[in-house]
């Protein structure tokens, strides 16, 4: 969920994510946020899939950029689980 904490709208923004790759697939590599409106929470959904064999976890860093800055305004970041093996 990302939400607009302040008195007023932003625009041009993007959400962009860091992973490792060797770990972790998802869906959605950036998305262009057009406006954030004050007070309104914006759903978003990304598909994460491990592909590490062993299950390994690790974090995925999320950055909210101003299109015209090079450092985000906001950084999350996200530990991920242990995910579950395939024992087939």
């Amino acid at each position: 969920m990302l939400e607009n904490l302040d008195r007023t709208p932003v625009y041009d923004l993007k959400l962009s994510y860091a992973y490792d790759s060797a770990l972790y697939k998802l869906n959605k590599f950036a998305m262009d946020l057009p406006v954030l409106i004050p007070g309104l929470p914006y759903p978003i959904d990304v598909m994460v899939e491990s592909v590490d064999p062993n299950g390994t976890n690790d974090t995925i860093k999320i950055f909210v950029l101003d299109k015209n800055k090079s450092i985000p305004i906001v950084t999350a970041v996200v530990n991920m689980p242990v995910s579950e093996i395939n024992v087939e």
